[in-house]
């Protein structure tokens, strides 16, 4: 929204660039879109503990007030 108004302003899109904090080819690609571009966040992916977080989480609550090594965890993993 903000290079649609100082286009409209008059700046050029070396200046747009500058005030805007980004490149001119960002500019002119925003400036080439028909209509504001939506922003949507990126879904996360599944991660390969997932299938271990119960275990992890398990594991570390027992162990409280210390810590369990990460090193020690893997290992853990690896075994089961």
């Amino acid at each position: 929204m903000e290079i649609q108004l100082l286009k409209k302003h008059g700046l050029s899109m070396l200046q747009i660039a500058v005030e805007a904090g980004r490149t001119v080819n960002t500019v002119r690609r925003h400036l080439a879109l028909e209509e504001v571009p939506k922003y949507e966040r990126n879904v996360k992916g599944a991660c390969k503990l997932d299938t271990h977080r119960d275990y992890l989480r398990k594991r570390q609550a027992a162990a409280r007030p210390k810590w369990i090594p990460v090193t020690v965890l893997y290992r853990e993993i690896v075994a089961r």
